[in-house]
């Protein structure tokens, strides 16, 4: 896929649900400091494979998986794998906002609070810093005591984005990256995550191909094989997969649906 140094390497991977296979043998290499973008029809297990990259997955007692998935070099389906600071290096941002009932303030802070304690004056400057980074601290910086619920949906999702760089991971997961957002509300998270490239290995998921080739790096197409089971069919750069499409069979759905 590349030659720069893979921050993610997943290989020979399969994912149950209850016993049922819903994403079969898939070996990919996820590049640093890149990013890519996870593209396919609904319903072909996309969410469940960028949510087993961080082990979130695993929140859902009827998950079980096999192969390997190696965060540069340790595999993270060890036993000794440590999931809280795992899940810090790999921070995921859900496709809808899932904030706390508490202060934005105290959102952001949460995890870093939990990874240990912070004079006040160090924890402002983290809080300013992850508000800034998402284009937010203009518009809360006299609200940071209110509560996160209140905020309109678009700045609900960008706030997710600050607090999981609050804990400064080394790659961001985004998942359904501007669902349900309106024009300029995607426009912000788009310059948001351009402005985060050069920092960060992100992987995100998106329906809209004009956003992904603005975007991303690398693209990798999810789609159902003959027994109904997600399969990663293609990676490529982002450029030659919006050219063609290396599977005939899929050809049509790549041309319909993202052209």
């Amino acid at each position: 896929m590349s030659k720069k140094i893979p921050a993610l390497r997943i290989r020979n991977f399969n994912i149950y649900y209850e016993n049922q296979k819903i994403i079969e043998d898939t070996c990919l290499d996820i590049p640093q400091n890149q990013i890519t973008a996870i593209v396919g029809p609904s319903g072909c297990g996309k969410s469940t494979f960028l949510q087993s990259l961080n082990r979130m997955n695993e929140l859902d007692g009827n998950i079980k998986t096999e192969g390997k998935i190696e965060f540069f070099g340790q595999n993270i389906y060890g036993r000794r794998v440590n999931l809280n600071r795992l899940r810090r290096q790999i921070s995921l941002v859900y496709a809808k906002p899932n904030l706390f009932p508490m202060s934005i303030y105290d959102n952001i802070a949460y995890g870093v609070k939990l990874i240990g304690w912070n004079p006040k004056v160090e924890l402002d400057k983290i809080i300013q810093s992850s508000l800034k980074t998402v284009h937010l601290w203009e518009e809360l910086k006299n609200k940071l005591h209110k509560s996160a619920l209140d905020l309109s949906y678009g700045q609900q999702k960008r706030l997710c984005i600050a607090r999981a760089l609050a804990v400064k991971p080394q790659v961001l997961l985004i998942d359904e990256i501007c669902a349900g957002l309106d024009y300029i509300s995607a426009a912000k998270i788009e310059e948001v995550i351009e402005c985060l490239s050069s920092e960060l290995t992100i992987v995100f998921i998106s329906h809209n191909i004009q956003q992904v080739s603005r975007l991303s790096d690398f693209t990798a197409l999810f789609h159902y094989n003959q027994n109904q089971v997600g399969q990663l069919l293609e990676c490529s750069a982002t450029k030659q997969f919006i050219t063609h499409s290396f599977y005939p069979g899929h050809f049509d759905y790549v041309v319909n649906r993202f052209r």
